[in-house]
């Protein structure tokens, strides 16, 4: 079996520098808030190599409720706060 592999895309020369790249993030529920904490290890990595990392904004309008606590990134003590809140500050 012979496998190849290509890129499917690239990033222009200077594209990961210094400057922290701007990441909006709509909605911090269940798929909103895995990437998140996903987020969270690409911005570790970059500024480990040398790069200025990621600046995340998320927007959310919903408050953090009992039955988030057990299928998303939530803990019992953010009941009641706003989940981009939560998860960003």
């Amino acid at each position: 079996m012979e496998i190849h592999s290509r890129a499917i895309w690239s990033l222009h020369r200077g594209f990961l520098n210094q400057k922290p790249l701007e990441v909006a993030v709509v909605g911090v529920g269940g798929t909103g808030s895995e990437l998140v904490s996903n987020l969270i290890h690409l911005h570790l990595g970059l500024v480990t190599l040398g790069y200025g990392g990621l600046h995340v904004v998320a927007f959310d309008p919903d408050s953090v409720a009992h039955a988030n606590v057990v299928r998303q990134r939530y803990v019992s003590a953010d009941i009641g706060r706003n989940k981009a809140e939560v998860l960003i500050g």
